[in-house]
């Protein structure tokens, strides 16, 4: 399921975009504060991946998402923002097009063998070394490359890291 997907499914779940007042996150929570707590519906927020739910005050709350919640953030200010009309529906999340820049850059989707990824970095297994681009690699956010082998690369990305590899394989199913 795309981020776009995930969050319509979590806006049903929190009682529509309406309901919704504030929106924030952390590395790993989703903070909200909504206009009435009778609309949320806890089970559907569990069942689509929140590992839990945190009450911090009249109508404040914070979803447990992970550490792709940013994406999930991003999708529900754009949404919020723009009346949940228009191309977004059809439009690729902000990570989805991080993703797609990482893909061009490493040599396309042909060039890319596996996708993996750990706390901060983005581990990859290319094909060829030679079609990586690391001067477009360089203008992407990230905070360096290592060459781990001649097929091995690390992107260090941050915290994010999760958002962007998960949006690596949906787009392309990497395993």
């Amino acid at each position: 399921m795309s981020y776009i997907e995930l969050t319509k499914n979590y806006i049903k779940a929190l009682g529509g975009l309406d309901n919704i007042k504030t929106i924030d996150n952390c590395i790993t929570r989703l903070r909200l504060e909504v206009n009435q707590m009778s609309k949320i519906n806890e089970d559907k927020v569990i069942e689509l991946g929140a590992k839990g739910i945190i009450y911090v005050g009249h109508n404040k709350f914070h979803l447990i998402i992970g550490t792709h919640v940013s994406c999930i953030a991003d999708e529900l200010h754009t949404m919020k923002k723009d009346g949940f009309i228009g191309t977004i529906e059809d439009g690729a999340s902000e990570c989805d097009e991080t993703a797609m820049q990482y893909i061009q850059a490493l040599g396309g989707v042909r060039n890319i063998e596996r996708v993996d990824n750990c706390i901060t970095r983005l581990r990859l297994k290319v094909h060829n070394m030679e079609n990586v681009n690391e001067d477009e690699l360089s203008k992407l956010h990230n905070r360096g490359i290592i060459h781990k082998s001649l097929h091995d690369l690390h992107i260090i990305i941050g915290l994010n890291v999760t958002s962007i590899a998960d949006s690596m394989r949906n787009i392309h199913k990497y395993s």
